[in-house]
């Protein structure tokens, strides 16, 4: 391969990881009389047991919404996870101290499925080129005549990721907005985190539950 091929897959690779897999939004919901001051410090949650899913997720939210000049706290930091003989344990949540932090909202994202799909990915057919072939590889026709051989495409499971996502008002816990959405086999967790947040922001600016980032600068 060519060093200009070689560098141009190089970069389409790098932008494909970092723009993460898109979600989808099945449905959504908000207040009519949301602030007109909108929302600009955020206190996220990631509301499950699995303690490194919740780091990642966390962490992602955190620097994602960061970059977009909103401030951000963690439920980890303020909330630290703690185990007991049965493993991790089941903490009280007080809005008095997430609004501690000076959060005006809360994020709250629950993971409520991960599901497999199988998906056919069709191939074209294959065909020995011609007697040239048959002539190098005439092993492979003793038991008769491949060029006819055709291989359609294989199965492979795609894993959907079902969410809910809602966002609270930290100074009267009153539900603001909320939404349901679903994620098509992403890479990993992190571009899982990644392709969501994209479209909850996009969809938080289009409700105006937060200003665009011109508006803060």
């Amino acid at each position: 391969m060519k060093p200009i091929l070689k560098s141009v897959c190089a970069v389409m690779i790098l932008f494909i990881c970092s723009c993460g897999t898109p979600a989808i939004i099945t449905s959504s919901w908000h207040k009519s009389d949301i602030p007109s001051n909108k929302y600009d410090n955020i206190f996220v949650a990631a509301v499950t047991m699995q303690l490194k899913e919740k780091e990642q997720i966390e962490d992602n939210l955190q620097a994602l919404l960061q970059q977009k000049g909103l401030k951000v706290e963690k439920s980890m930091t303020v909330f630290p996870s703690t185990y007991g003989p049965n493993g991790p344990q089941k903490q009280d949540v007080s809005f008095s101290k997430i609004r501690s932090t000076g959060a005006e909202g809360v994020l709250t994202v629950t993971l409520l499925r991960k599901e497999r799909m199988p998906v056919f990915m069709p191939l074209a057919p294959w065909e020995p080129v011609g007697d040239d072939y048959i002539a190098l590889h005439a092993d492979q026709f003793r038991n008769g005549d491949m060029r006819n051989f055709e291989y359609n495409g294989f199965y492979k499971d795609d894993i959907i990721y079902y969410v809910d996502t809602k966002f609270y008002n930290a100074k009267d816990q009153q539900l603001v907005w909320s939404a349901e959405s679903k994620t098509y086999d992403p890479n990993n967790i992190n571009g899982f985190v990644r392709g969501y947040i994209q479209t909850i922001y996009a969809k938080m600016i289009k409700d105006g539950v937060i200003a665009p980032v011109s508006t803060r600068m």
